[in-house]
Parts: C-alpha cells; structure tokens; sequence
C-alpha cells in the first residue's frame, strides 16, 4: 500500500514538472531584452546609465540613425553645445517629426560649421528623402547671412528635378482623371527641398528692402541665384523665382 502511494506521489511531481518545462519554453521574452533606446545597443545603454547617477541616460543626447543610414555622431570641431544639437537632430529626422517644436527652441543660432556639416549630410542623403532634406534647408535658409548660406540655397535650387516620389530618376506611372489631385501633391513633395530654399531666400530678399547697408555683396550674390533659379527647366521653380525678384521694392545689386 506505501509503495503504491509514493509511486503514484512520484508519478504526479514529474507530470507536474513536464508541465511546468512546456509552460516556461512557451511564455514571451521579456521586453526588457530589446535595445532601451531605438539605435543604441542593450548593453551600451545599461553602462551609459549605471555610471555615476545610476539614471539612464538623456535619449535627447544619443545618437538615432536616420532612416536608411547611420548616425554621423560626434561631429569634429563642433562645440560641445552644438554636438548635442547635431544629436538632437538626428533624432528628430529618424523620428520623422519635421514639426517637432526643438526644431524652433534648440535648433538655432547654428555655427558655420554647423552649416556647412548639414550641407555636407543633405548631398549624402537619397534624392527620395524630401522631409529630411527639406528640413535640413530649412535650418540653414532662416539663418542666411554669408555667402556660404546662399551657396547652400543655389545648390539646392539647381538641382535635377525629381521626377517622381518614389524614384527621382524615373518619371510617374500615367495615371487616370481622379489621381490629379494625388499628382498635385507628389509634385509638391518632391520639390519640398527647393521650396524650403525658395523660401528662405523670399525671406532674406525682404529683410534686404528694410536695411540693405553693408549687405551689397549679399543682395547680389542672392540676385543671381533667383536669376539663375528663374532659368530652370522647372516650371513651378522657375515662376516662383521670377515672382520673387519682381517683388515690389527689391533691393538692387
């Protein structure tokens, strides 16, 4: 009779043990095995926030590569304050947000230094990425003020036209009546970058009409890249352009 009980006790534990085995091998991971901030290693992150503070660490300071690249990170010769603004950036353009309010906050009084890197990161990035690329002109275009600024703004006006919002290098499927209006848009989103540049240029060229003193050089040097951009064979670009310059009380050359 003992015997049978403690077969039959033993018989009910390793029934219970194999159960137990199915249900851990089934049971999720834990979330906390993935990265703890987009673009960071696991382990980076955990070092990072377990020196000094215990904390972890600021994700408005770690890099975040942008879509369909790496992140540059630190940025040789930029200031310590301008390399968290570089970051920040990077943020914000894998994020997607170009309505992000830091753009406005943080993202101002930029270096030429910090100019001339986000030219240099605009010809890296694909003919295709119109947010990031317009966004990068932006930040530079409300910022005008030397010949380097105005270069910038020329090189992105006399870019080839993008012919199509998913590959700039192919013209558009023909499409029917009711698809006019999506064309519209496409149109508009491919030439996101030189309207931003168009943009910014409309606004220096006021500026220019209230005080144009000791600004001769630059009134010239923005004069002829809206001439130029009046040449191009874009037709919305182009008309935009002439529009600009035939703006009443525009400052002469």
């Amino acid at each position: 009779m003992f015997r049978g009980r403690v077969a039959i006790l033993l018989a009910v534990l390793i029934v219970s043990a194999g159960i137990a085995v199915l249900l851990f091998q089934g049971a999720p991971r834990s979330a906390s095995v993935g990265p703890a901030v987009p673009g960071i290693p696991l382990d980076s992150a955990q070092k990072e926030g377990t020196k000094g503070t215990g904390r972890a660490p600021d994700p408005a300071l770690l890099p975040m590569p942008a879509e369909g690249g790496t992140s540059k990170g630190p940025i040789p010769g930029l200031m310590p304050e301008e390399q968290k603004k570089w970051l920040l950036l990077e943020q914000i353009l894998a994020s997607k947000n170009d309505n992000d309010p830091r753009i406005d906050t943080e993202l101002k009084g930029l270096s030429p230094l910090f100019k001339s890197t986000l030219s240099l990161y605009y010809a890296e990035l694909k003919p295709e990425r119109f947010n990031d690329r317009g966004t990068l002109v932006f930040l530079v275009g409300r910022e005008i003020v030397n010949p380097a600024d105005v270069d910038f703004m020329r090189t992105v006006l006399t870019e080839k036209p993008c012919m199509s919002v998913s590959d700039c290098s192919r013209p558009p499927a023909a499409h029917a009546g009711e698809d006019d209006h999506r064309e519209m848009v496409n149109e508009t989103t491919t030439r996101y970058p030189q309207l931003m540049a168009l943009r910014a240029l409309k606004q220096k060229w006021r500026e220019l009409q209230k005080d144009p003193s000791g600004q001769t050089d630059l009134i010239r040097q923005i004069r002829e890249t809206l001439e130029e951009a009046a040449r191009s064979p874009d037709q919305r670009i182009a008309d935009e352009a002439k529009a600009i310059l035939k703006s009443k009380g525009s400052p002469a050359p």
